[in-house]
C-alpha cells in the first residue's frame, strides 16, 4: 500500500511539473508570436505611412520641385522677418511655403520613425528606404538654424548627426 501511494505522489508531481512546462513554454511562444506580430504591424503602419506621403507630394509637386525648394531660404527670411516685402508678395506663394516645411517636418519626422523602428542601424534603414534620395531636395530646409536648433533639440543629435552624415555622404 506504501508503495502504491508513493507511485501516485510521483505521477501527481510528474503531472505538476510537465503542465509548469507546458504553461511556461506557451506563454513563451505567446510573447514571442506577439513580439514578432507587432513588428510586422508596426512595419505595415510604415509602409502605409510613406505611402501617404508621397501621394502628398504627388497632389501638391511644387514640394518637391527644385526650382522651388532651393527658394526656401529667401522666403522664409521674408516671411520670418515679417518685412514689408511679405506684404507685396503673393500670398499663396507664402502659404505655399508654409505648406511645404510642414511637409518637411512630415519627411523629417517620418525618417526618424525608421531610425527608431531598425534600432539605428544605418544599413536596415537604407535598404528599407533611399533616404538621400528623398531628402536631398530638403537640404536648405534642414540646415536653415532655426529648423536645425529645433531639429537637435526635438530628434536628438544623434538623428540630426544621422542626416548630416547622409548629406556629407553625398
Amino acid at each position: 500500500m506504501l508503495l502504491y501511494i508513493r507511485m501516485k505522489e510521483i505521477t501527481i508531481m510528474e503531472i505538476a511539473s510537465s503542465s509548469l512546462f507546458t504553461a511556461f513554454v506557451s506563454a513563451v511562444v505567446s510573447i514571442i508570436t506577439n513580439f514578432i506580430l507587432k513588428k510586422i504591424d508596426n512595419k505595415n503602419i510604415l509602409i502605409n505611412e510613406l505611402h501617404n506621403l508621397m501621394k502628398y507630394s504627388m497632389d501638391y509637386p511644387f514640394l518637391e520641385n527644385d526650382y522651388f525648394t532651393k527658394q526656401y531660404n529667401n522666403i522664409a527670411n521674408i516671411y520670418r522677418n515679417n518685412n514689408v516685402e511679405v506684404y507685396n508678395c503673393n500670398i499663396e506663394i507664402i502659404n505655399r511655403y508654409i505648406q511645404y516645411e510642414i511637409y518637411c517636418e512630415m519627411i523629417f519626422n517620418y525618417i526618424n520613425k525608421i531610425y527608431i523602428y531598425y534600432n539605428k542601424k544605418e544599413h536596415k534603414i537604407l535598404n528599407f528606404l533611399d533616404v538621400y534620395n528623398w531628402i536631398k531636395r530638403h537640404e536648405q530646409y534642414w540646415f536653415d538654424k532655426i529648423n536645425y536648433k529645433e531639429s537637435e533639440i526635438g530628434y536628438g543629435k544623434k538623428f540630426v548627426y544621422f542626416i548630416d552624415k547622409i548629406y556629407k555622404k553625398n
